[in-house]
């Protein structure tokens, strides 16, 4: 029992010491830092999808051309978050926009306009809507809640499904996910999210414990999303950058799927 516990679980430990204390750094600062992070971020995941879709024989005419100096320059444009207004917000727009309309030209020839779309929107609408997220009112509480509970509902989840094991969540898609993990992801998200609401004035209480579990339940979906994404490209990681956990994509898959939801729930306060 011990043995399957700790298996592969230095790594995510060692990297987890580096990586959180710049990412709450980071999310600290907020302004040009916290969003030149995030640009990074979508600049990595973006590099990932390009190689998934070389791995898959699907050589794409503009690489070169189009495709790296389109995402430098969508990476480029999220600082304009920053500047408040709706100028830095249009230009955001139009950045994305644009994005989403070359990336479905550079990627038509092989892969369809499907993929082209998934690629775009799984990198930089949830980039957009965390940069914006910070530039909120109250937006330190806000994109720290996202962290944590997207955190806890990775840290619970990995626990109880080592420790408790049991029936497979979806095994076709993701072998080693339990439900036994998916409750202990909730269980875990609930607790931080109280904390985050105890901690943070722009976060009431009632709001953070109301929508912790339905929250963690779409995290742990975008874990499976992102698997989905690995099993049909025929790879186990999107990459190697991060030991243990494998590539960005890997690293962020649940707050891919939980930070639009955030931004949408700001909008509509």
């Amino acid at each position: 029992m011990a043995h399957r516990l700790f298996q592969g679980l230095l790594p995510r430990i060692l990297s987890a010491l580096v990586l959180i204390p710049l990412a709450l750094g980071a999310v600290s600062a907020g302004g040009p830092i916290f969003a030149a992070m995030v640009a990074v971020a979508g600049l990595v995941m973006a590099t990932e999808f390009a190689r998934l879709f070389a791995d898959a024989g699907w050589t794409a005419r503009g690489l070169g051309r189009f495709y790296l100096p389109l995402n430098i320059a969508i990476a480029l444009a999220l600082p304009a978050l920053t500047w408040g207004g709706l100028e830095g917000q249009a230009l955001v727009a139009v950045a994305g926009g644009a994005g989403l309309v070359v990336l479905l030209g550079w990627l038509f020839d092989r892969t369809g306009p499907v993929w082209g779309g998934v690629a775009g929107l799984y990198v930089w609408l949830p980039c957009f809507c965390l940069a914006w997220m910070r530039g909120q009112e109250g937006g330190l509480g806000w994109v720290v809640w996202a962290f944590l509970l997207v955190w806890a509902t990775d840290i619970g989840g990995y626990f109880a499904g080592k420790l408790i094991g049991g029936p497979k969540l979806m095994p076709r898609v993701s072998p080693n996910k339990t439900w036994a993990g998916a409750v202990g992801g909730l269980v875990c998200a609930a607790a931080s999210s109280a904390v985050c609401g105890w901690v943070f004035e722009a976060l009431p209480l009632s709001l953070t414990l109301g929508m912790s579990l339905p929250l963690a339940a779409w995290s742990q979906l975008g874990d499976m999303a992102e698997s989905a994404i690995k099993r049909r490209f025929g790879v186990k990681d999107s990459g190697r950058l991060i030991p243990g956990h494998g590539g960005m994509m890997d690293r962020v898959d649940g707050l891919v799927f939980v930070t639009p939801v955030l931004a949408a729930t700001i909008l509509f306060l």
